[in-house]
């Protein structure tokens, strides 16, 4: 899972609930408060719990070759506001997230100001 660190209480607020959680990759261009990650930290001790910026600099001491996804693998888990009930979590596959990103390059540049001052 990777969050923004201030959803940190949220994230460990759940983790009961939900058993499938190996790792926990925090973004690192904000610092996280330490006592909600040592919270998150002692309640799951089998959760591995690391920031990007350290997770990047384990892959550069680690390289493997890429496997690239398969465009039915799940590419993320986009969570709705929760505007009419409890929010809830719709998960996207590669092949999703690749189709709108082409419909954005479609489109967008229809709806770009051409008068920029």
């Amino acid at each position: 899972m990777f969050c923004d660190p201030s959803l940190i209480p949220s994230v460990a607020n759940v983790l009961k609930d939900v058993k499938s959680i190996k790792h926990i990759i925090w973004n690192s261009h904000f610092a996280p408060k330490q006592a909600d990650l040592e919270r998150l930290k002692t309640e799951y001790e089998d959760i591995n719990v690391i920031s990007f910026e350290d997770l990047r600099t384990l892959g550069e001491q680690n390289p493997v070759e890429p496997v690239p996804p398969s465009p039915e693998d799940l590419c993320c888990i986009m969570y709705t506001s929760g505007s009419t009930g409890p929010p809830k979590g719709v998960p996207l596959t590669h092949a999703n997230v690749i189709a709108a990103s082409k419909l954005i390059q479609l489109f967008a540049p229809r709806y770009a100001k051409t008068n920029v001052e």
